[in-house]
């Protein structure tokens, strides 16, 4: 089982060697000469992979943000505009 080493001298084992956190996941001095992938590794890839499976969905939500904003400006408008009117003809 390997080491891991973090910010305040948290250990976590893995199989295969030692890595040390504080200094990078470069610096994983294996007794194999096979990489075994940390935590922060598969972590990684997890988020990536989320992010791929999700790119569609982005990319409507920012859209449909868009939508929403240009709707809602333009009710903004509207009011206004209506406001404008009553005044003018209460003679406001």
């Amino acid at each position: 089982m390997a080491e891991v080493r973090g910010w305040q001298d948290e250990s976590v084992r893995h199989a295969g060697g030692h890595v040390d956190v504080y200094h990078g996941i470069d610096t994983f001095h294996s007794t194999d000469t096979a990489y075994q992938p940390t935590d922060m590794d598969m972590k990684v890839k997890a988020i990536i992979k989320l992010i791929n499976e999700d790119v569609d969905s982005f990319g409507r939500r920012a859209e449909m943000y868009q939508n929403i904003f240009f709707r809602w400006e333009r009710s903004r408008q509207i009011s206004r505009s209506s406001k404008v009117d009553c005044r003018d003809q209460h003679g406001k």
